[in-house]
């Protein structure tokens, strides 16, 4: 997943919806695990991840329950990134 391997920013977004209306979709919207819709655009050559959540960063990254049953990324189940300290 092209996500995986480029550069590229995020921003949160209220109703990814609308913000995907006449964009270039590089990766479809899909919802990974409950609470968390994302989709990738590219504008004027830059890659952008649109973010559609109402979860708190720590219930993101650093929670077994939410990720348990979810794909982040594709092919990551149940794994958990390295806690910033």
């Amino acid at each position: 997943m092209r996500i995986q391997t480029e550069p590229h920013i995020a921003f949160k977004v209220n109703d990814i919806a609308s913000a995907l209306k006449e964009k270039e979709i590089v990766m479809p919207l899909y919802e990974p695990f409950a609470g968390y819709r994302c989709a990738m655009v590219q504008i004027n050559g830059t890659l952008i991840e649109l973010i559609e959540t109402s979860l708190p960063e720590e219930k993101i990254w650093h929670d077994e329950a939410t990720l348990k049953n979810g794909v982040l990324y594709g092919g990551q189940e149940g794994k958990l990134p390295p806690r910033e300290e």
